[in-house]
């Protein structure tokens, strides 16, 4: 069985930046790259959130699924 892991989906690529600085401030390691806690997948605004959430809920690879809209 492979890696599961956790993914974040945010709107937008500001989202996709900030994610990593604000982990690192509460205190919580972000990972090296291509190791990091969370990978982030920008599904370019609103519109299309529910058609990712549908599909990713469907990856067997995923131990967690997250979700940031503003």
């Amino acid at each position: 069985m492979g890696r599961k892991e956790n993914l974040l989906i945010v709107e937008g690529k500001d989202d996709q930046r900030i994610v990593p600085y604000v982990v690192e401030r509460a205190g919580i390691p972000w990972g090296e790259p291509g190791a990091e806690i969370v990978r982030i997948h920008e599904i370019d605004g609103y519109p299309n959130l529910a058609a990712q959430f549908r599909t990713q809920l469907k990856n067997a690879g995923l131990l967690r699924l997250g979700i940031i809209v503003d």
